[in-house]
């Protein structure tokens, strides 16, 4: 919800923008950058929200990184093609100047990125059984009868 308020801000911001400017000179074209701030801005929070409660929390749940992955994939992308909008502007020497930040910008959202496709890839231990003293882990094992093989599940621990 968050980020469809900034979009319609930002779109609302663009409009006044260009309304405000009928009068301009080519060289003072500035359309649409206020607009752009905006909604990087905005949208620039959730992946340090999600770094920030990385740091705090401590979440290790695939579905947390599947999100993380997610967000921060699209955001990076989201911030490299306004930078190479901005870079590709023209009547707009001082937009070249803000390459570097939105370079560090996306570094931050490839981190959040990297650590979500961590969580997704690493591998967890089977759960543990505890029954009393007794402790085990199920893992997949082959079942044979001397016949024939089928998959089957396999109990091993301390009993």
């Amino acid at each position: 919800m968050m980020r469809i308020s900034s979009l319609l801000v930002a779109a609302a911001l663009a409009f006044a923008a260009r309304d405000a400017h009928a009068d301009h000179r080519p060289e003072d074209n500035w359309d649409g950058v206020a607009a752009a701030f905006v909604v990087v801005g905005a949208i620039e929070l959730a992946p340090v929200a999600l770094l920030t409660v990385d740091l705090i929390a401590k979440p290790q749940s695939k579905v947390y990184g599947g999100f993380e992955l997610a967000v921060g994939g699209s955001v990076a992308l989201l911030n490299t093609l306004v930078a190479l909008d901005l870079d590709r502007t023209p009547n707009c020497p001082g937009c070249q100047d803000m390459l570097p930040y939105f370079a560090g910008v996306v570094a931050i959202d490839l981190a959040a990125a990297a650590h979500g496709a961590y969580l997704l890839l690493r591998e967890e231990p089977p759960p543990a059984l505890e029954l009393g003293t007794a402790r085990g882990r199920f893992s997949p094992t082959v079942v044979s009868d001397g016949k024939a093989s089928a998959p089957g599940l396999g109990l091993v621990g301390t009993f």
